[in-house]
C-alpha cells in the first residue's frame, strides 16, 4: 500500500515536537511533535544548506505563513490522538514506540512493525495522512508548499518567528 499523502512525514518526531518548536508553549504537542518518545525525523524534509533556506523563506509569502499556520494548528488534535493511539497500540504489546520510524511518506516503514499490530497501526496511520493532506489542502497550500515551508523554517529563524506569531495570532 502506498501512502502518498503529506507531509507531517514522520509520526514519531514530529507529534512529539513539532508544535512544540513552532509554538513555542502555545500549543500543548505531543506526537509527530510533542508527547513523542524519539522517533526518527522525517526522510522527507528537505535537504537544503541555511542559504538556500534564507532565499526560499524570502519567497513565502503572509499568506503562505499564515496558511501554514492554520494548518499546523489544525492538525495538532488529529495528530496527537494518532501518535496516542499508536503508542497505546505498542505498549500493550510491550513495545517502544521509539523503535519505529512510522511516516505518512513511506508506507514500507510499517512492514517493521509486528504483524498482530500492522493492520492497526496501518489505518491510524492512512486516516491521519489523509485528514493531514485535506488540512493542508483547505489551508491553501499543496503539500509539496508545505513540506517546503516546514524545511524552511527548520533553517531559518525570522520564518519561525513568523510562523510563531501567525499561530499567536489565530489562536486569539
Amino acid at each position: 500500500m502506498q501512502v502518498s499523502n503529506p507531509c507531517l512525514s514522520c509520526f514519531g518526531q514530529r507529534l512529539r515536537r513539532s508544535l512544540s518548536a513552532w509554538s513555542g508553549g502555545f500549543i500543548a504537542a505531543g506526537l509527530i511533535f510533542g508527547v513523542q518518545i524519539s522517533w526518527q525525523q522525517s526522510s522527507l524534509q528537505l535537504k537544503s544548506s541555511a542559504a538556500q533556506a534564507q532565499t526560499r523563506s524570502a519567497t513565502i509569502s503572509a499568506e503562505e505563513v499564515a496558511g501554514y499556520a492554520r494548518a499546523v494548528l489544525q492538525m495538532d488534535r488529529p495528530r496527537t490522538e494518532a501518535y496516542t493511539q499508536i503508542k497505546n497500540i505498542l505498549m500493550a504489546e510491550n513495545l517502544n514506540a521509539s523503535e519505529f520510524n512510522i511516516s505518512c511518506t513511506n508506507a514500507n516503514n510499517l512492514s517493521n512493525l509486528p504483524r498482530r499490530t500492522r493492520r492497526q497501526i496501518q489505518e491510524i496511520v492512512v486516516r491521519y495522512c489523509t485528514q493531514a493532506a485535506e488540512v493542508v489542502a483547505s489551508s491553501g497550500l499543496s503539500v509539496n508548499r508545505f513540506n517546503e515551508i516546514t524545511a524552511a523554517h527548520q533553517q531559518e529563524p525570522a520564518l519561525q518567528a513568523q510562523i510563531r506569531q501567525a499561530m499567536i495570532d489565530l489562536q486569539q
